[in-house]
């Protein structure tokens, strides 16, 4: 692919990021099949606070709200 240009590059359709059956999919499997460790609740220090981790080669942010 050297030379190409990423001008005409796409992305994919917001629903493949945020549709429902997506969220059913990698909740069934990958977040039900086991404990994902992300970091300490510490890393949040007051609402608002986020930090980011990489599990399988994904990009996750975990933020913290105003509950704690």
């Amino acid at each position: 692919m050297a030379g190409r240009s990423a001008h005409n590059a796409k992305t994919l359709d917001g629903n493949y990021y945020a549709g429902a059956s997506t969220y059913e999919a990698e909740t069934e499997h990958i977040f039900l099949k086991r404990w994902l460790y992300a970091g300490r609740a510490s890393q949040l220090k007051r609402p608002g606070s986020y930090f980011l981790f990489e599990q399988d080669g994904e990009s996750v942010i975990v933020l913290g709200d105003s509950d704690g």
